[in-house]
């Protein structure tokens, strides 16, 4: 594909070019004085529609490990990246104020402790508070650490932008309708202390909300806000669905759309581009284009429309989200979208593979590597889950298609890899984004994966540890530190509890035991269609066989040996084996269905409280099952990453 190349010159705005003829160059400094004016971000607004190249919009700002996204700490990060744009959350409380804030509940960012699969300890909801009770907690990192920072309100980060000197724009999605006009007031305000915050401030909202440029202007007159203030109106199938039982909107000049929804979305990608930037179009595949073809991707195969045309989508009395990107297109408005990107892993300092967690609306179990954390704070959701009726597909992650459909503004919590595949095939606008930057490897972005950016990794290296995790409380366990799930390739095979940690654990390792281990995430023909996805507790090793090393791999067998009371490793690990399959049914209990029929309750991983016999000085158990005592909190497992596998930058 051909790369745009538009070097013509383009200074701080529009109006110096003519008068000046000067052309800005930036330099990658950790300076936000040295990123892109915001003038040139807003003037490059006007351009992406018609030229048909990509920006991005960083989303929940650059929040990592450490630092808790939505916070100021993550907004000045960004800054200071030189993102185009970020793009945050704006909820109302009940006392009215306005906070950045993504979720309804605040569970996630606010309890320490919080078990996004057990939702546990507490979740409040977010509406229920005030914000003297809200700014009283602090925000909590991904790493589960309580941080310094506090939710800001819309004016604090605002306040906060301004006097930084962040130069990126700023998209604030409003996600309550009662909120809108009030963001718009703050705005305004500001506004009369810098004038300059009506071009870099962006309103996105439900169109349901303002169906027509003409309501949105009256409704700002309402409230006394600024008629300048620029608005992102994003059409959903809810929000289509609400605009077409509305009153009917009147006609576009000569344009036949026979829905509302159709008259709605023309009205927007008709104003002028000062007033509305950008549509957003929630589209998740190709159904409603006329004509389509199979293509590749490295992301999979999918269905690209022949043309993005009105006169390639379907019509009638109610339209297609097909229709309605159509439409932004044929008048050159800037087409928004959204990339999901698996955001459970994201930045992780924990298990990013070979796992399961629940989904909140199957109850089934699936990979890890597709969760998404639900709005309430929960874990966790996959897309799949999502599909409304009817629906079959959904492309939005897989960046090829979003190629296909010709989109503009892009938001994602992963933007480093969308801007690396668009600046690859030369549609990234490198005007506004002139540096752009490779994913990085601590992120666990899925789309870094899947795009080929970062390298997956084949395996993660785990310690499975009995209590939780928490230390032995006893010397005769090794006090201090964990106990851990041991393979046991000798004769016997038995599986066994012993400490992690200890000078005894490396005596252990000597004898050629390890507590390293693999999960990872199986298929079962029968078990899946009850459960979902499966675990394999998997021991990978290196053995000489027939005078050479060979790899062999060693699974836990989950069918116990009644004689012994426990449960043994294995080398047959065909996920076609039920033996060696496990189900995850809640944060800390793992079942074997080696022993089940369908209907049947698992029985579960414990650590044995009986049978225990010293080696290297302290004590040991073989694995056994929760049915046969009341084993506590021996029943209740935590599973670490092992620190063989610490990613390097």
């Amino acid at each position: 594909m051909k790369k745009i190349n538009r070097f013509k010159c383009q200074s701080v705005a529009l109006s110096m070019i003519l008068a000046t003829g000067l052309c800005y160059v930036a330099q990658v400094k950790a300076d936000v004085s040295d990123c892109i004016p915001w003038e040139r971000q807003y003037d490059e607004l006007f351009l992406v529609g018609k030229e048909d190249r990509v920006i991005t919009v960083r989303h929940r700002g650059d929040f990592t490990t450490t630092v808790p996204e939505n916070s100021l700490a993550a907004f000045r990060l960004s800054y200071d990246k030189c993102r185009a744009a970020i793009e945050t959350d704006v909820r109302i409380l009940n006392d009215g104020s306005l906070v950045v804030f993504h979720d309804v509940n605040i569970g996630k960012m606010l309890v320490p402790g919080y078990n996004a699969i057990d939702n546990t300890p507490s979740n409040p909801l977010l509406k229920t508070m005030s914000l003297e009770e809200l700014q009283k907690l602090k925000l909590v990192n991904i790493a589960g650490k309580v941080t310094d920072q506090s939710v800001p309100t819309v004016k604090e980060m605002l306040e906060d932008y301004l006097k930084y000197g962040g130069r990126s724009l700023i998209y604030l999605e409003v996600k309550d309708p009662a909120a809108i006009l009030k963001t718009a007031k703050v705005v305004t305000d500001l506004s009369k202390k810098d004038n300059s915050i009506l071009k870099r401030v962006i309103i996105k909202f439900n169109m349901a909300e303002f169906p027509t440029p003409n309501l949105w202007i009256a409704g700002l007159q309402s409230v006394g806000a600024d008629e300048r203030i620029m608005a992102n109106p994003v059409i959903s199938p809810g929000a289509m669905k609400k605009i077409d039982q509305l009153p009917r909107i009147p006609e576009i000049p000569n344009r036949g759309f026979s829905d509302n929804t159709s008259r709605a979305v023309a009205w927007w990608a008709l104003s002028d581009i000062q007033r509305c930037p950008t549509i957003e179009v929630v589209i998740k595949d190709s159904s409603g284009f006329d004509k389509v073809m199979l293509k590749t991707s490295k992301q999979g195969g999918y269905y690209a429309p022949t043309e993005v045309s009105i006169g390639n989508t379907y019509s009638g009395i109610t339209t297609t989200m097909a229709r309605l990107v159509a439409i932004v297109k044929e008048y050159k408005k800037p087409l928004g979208v959204f990339v999901p990107v698996p955001d459970y892993i994201l930045w992780s300092n924990g298990v990013i593979m070979g796992t399961t967690v629940p989904s909140l609306f199957t109850k089934k179990q699936f990979d890890i590597n597709a969760a998404f954390y639900h709005n309430t704070s929960e874990c966790c959701y996959a897309l799949t889950d999502r599909f409304a009726p009817g629906e079959t597909d959904d492309y939005r992650e897989n960046v090829a298609w979003q190629q296909s459909l010709k989109v503009n503004i892009i938001t994602a919590d992963d933007t480093d890899s969308i801007d690396t595949y668009f600046e690859e095939e030369g549609l990234l606008d490198t005007f506004a984004i002139p540096h752009p930057t490779k994913p990085s490897p601590k992120m666990h972005s899925k789309l870094s994966w899947d795009l080929g950016f970062v390298e997956k990794p084949k395996e993660q290296f785990v310690r499975i540890k009995v209590w939780k995790g928490e230390n032995a409380s006893e010397d005769k366990w090794g006090k201090g530190y964990p106990i851990c799930l041991w393979d046991n390739p000798h004769s016997d095979s038995y599986a066994w509890i012993y400490t992690c940690e200890t000078d005894a654990a490396n005596k252990a390792i000597e004898a050629g035991y390890s507590r390293d281990l693999v999960t990872r995430v199986v298929q079962n023909d029968t078990w899946s269609k009850e459960y979902g996805d499966l675990i394999q507790i998997t021991s990978p090793r290196i053995e000489i066989v027939d005078g050479k090393e060979k790899n062999v791999l060693w699974c836990l067998n989950g069918r116990l040996d009644y004689e012994k009371k426990s449960m043994s490793w294995v080398k047959e690990c065909d996920p076609a084996n039920k033996n060696t399959l496990f189900i995850r049914t809640d944060s800390v209990s793992y079942g074997s269905i080696a022993s089940s029929t369908m209907h049947e309750v698992p029985i579960y991983l414990a650590g044995a409280t009986f049978g225990w016999k010293e080696y290297n000085g302290l004590l040991y158990s073989r694995v056994t099952a929760s049915y046969l005592g009341d084993v506590g909190k021996w029943g209740e497992w935590k599973i670490d990453p092992s620190p063989v596998d610490e990613v390097e930058e």
